[in-house]
């Protein structure tokens, strides 16, 4: 009998975090995990601090800046092609690229992982929709090279989010157990500590809108201390933030802030934050926590999460 493989094909720390529950919901082994290194420095160090601590067989690190956009692609699908695969997980498939990836692989079971809030978006304005094959002109270099572009399996999701299933397609809830299974709270207490978590400042079409936000936090909030942890792809809202009020304490870190909690064993009492993934994940970790979301009023709608604010927001 076959040996078949799972794959993981990630491009972020919460879809690698994801992918860590996935492996121990569904007690994979002969795992491969693809990480994709398309977007911050930031982004790399955080996937690279959790993936030596993931039992694989084989860690493929793919830098399409270094590699080639197209031709590096072409080479990491046809390195994969070599195994067949029980399932495949992954976080993206809005991009031609990933979808390329997947379109190319012999496998009996396919399922996408959460990627946050952009996650909500895809399953509502895409696959809902069955828009995931639309025709990018980009892809014409991958039949080209004698490859396919099109999904043609059920899309499977491994997610918080109370999905209805599509089609053939099944939906397994993430109450994120592996994460959950070693906390041990410590002993202080943080009934006047307010956690406030970023996003970046991009989101918003102008800097009005996150200061306006930020002043009404600490006006609402005087009586508490306030910790900022900003988003890992953000530095301009620390001197925002320095500048309005220079005694918010600024947390960076290097983690997702999920295992920054777990890991030090704050249960944290308050937090408040905008249409982040962590009003999610943090609820399910710690539902005793009161978790407020900011509702961003002046989004910046070149964006295609903050066009789909109003499914995100139905979610939450």
């Amino acid at each position: 009998m076959e040996n078949k493989k799972n794959l993981f094909v990630i491009n972020s720390p919460l879809q690698l975090l994801n992918s860590i529950e996935a492996i121990y919901k569904f007690e994979l082994k002969n795992i491969i995990i693809v990480a994709i290194y398309n977007r911050s420095i930031k982004n790399i160090e955080q996937i690279e601090a959790q993936l030596g601590k993931i039992n694989c067989d084989e860690i493929v690190r793919f830098n399409p800046l270094k590699e080639g956009k197209l031709k590096g692609y072409v080479k990491l699908i046809r390195y994969l092609k070599k195994y067949s695969y029980e399932y495949i997980f992954l976080g993206e498939l809005e991009d031609f690229r990933f979808r390329a990836i997947v379109a190319n692989l012999n496998k009996t079971n396919l399922f996408l992982v959460d990627e946050g809030s952009a996650t909500v978006a895809l399953y509502e304005s895409t696959i809902k929709k069955d828009r995931i094959n639309r025709f990018k002109f980009k892809s014409l270099k991958f039949i080209f090279n004698g490859l396919k572009i099109n999904i043609k399996d059920n899309i499977n999701f491994f997610t918080y989010y109370d999905f209805n299933p599509l089609k053939k397609g099944l939906v397994i809830k993430n109450n994120l157990e592996y994460l959950k299974k070693d906390f041990i709270k410590n002993e202080l207490d943080y009934e006047d500590t307010l956690f406030f978590l970023g996003q970046p400042l991009h989101i918003f079409s102008d800097n009005k809108e996150f200061k306006n936000s930020l002043k009404r936090v600490i006006k609402k909030n005087k009586n508490k201390n306030i910790v900022s942890i900003p988003h890992r792809e953000d530095k301009e809202t620390i001197e925002i933030i320095k500048d309005i009020d220079n005694r918010i304490n600024i947390l960076e870190l290097n983690q997702p802030i999920e295992k920054y909690f777990l890991q030090l064993g704050i249960y944290p009492k308050y937090l408040i934050l905008y249409s982040s993934t962590a009003l999610t994940t943090l609820k399910i970790l710690f539902p005793n926590c009161l978790v407020e979301y900011l509702k961003n009023k002046k989004p910046n709608l070149e964006l295609n999460d903050m066009k789909n604010l109003n499914f995100i927001y139905k979610y939450f």
